[in-house]
């Protein structure tokens, strides 16, 4: 399942490239949300620099890859990731919980998504 997490995530964050958006907004690991900008703890100018789309693009990347990288860790030292990932804000609330539930149902196989 930590497969299809993965690719729910990263379609989830794919959405937030697209140069047609209003604003940019930060990746938080924290949370699972996209921030705005002004809501982070940024100074002004470095809110002004996420605003440029390609800045925010590699940031974002940056931020995502690092979160790979904790989840890579932790699913060496505890072989699941489902306790981690259902601990974020994001994954609980979207949608009353729905996603949570969505990534971590034990009846189905990865390959019924297919």
């Amino acid at each position: 399942m930590e497969i299809l997490g993965h690719s729910l995530l990263f379609s989830i964050t794919l959405s937030s490239f697209l140069p047609f958006q209003k604003s940019q907004r930060i990746f938080d690991p924290a949370t699972y949300y996209y921030l705005k900008p002004e809501t982070t703890s940024f100074d002004a100018e470095m809110q002004e620099r996420l605003l440029k789309f390609e800045y925010n693009v590699l940031l974002n990347s940056k931020l995502l890859d690092r979160e790979f990288s904790v989840q890579a860790e932790i699913f060496l030292e505890k072989g699941d990731l489902e306790k981690y990932i259902a601990e974020k804000q994001m994954i609980r609330e979207y949608k009353g919980g729905e996603l949570g539930r969505i990534l971590f149902k034990k009846d189905k196989k990865i390959v019924e998504w297919f």
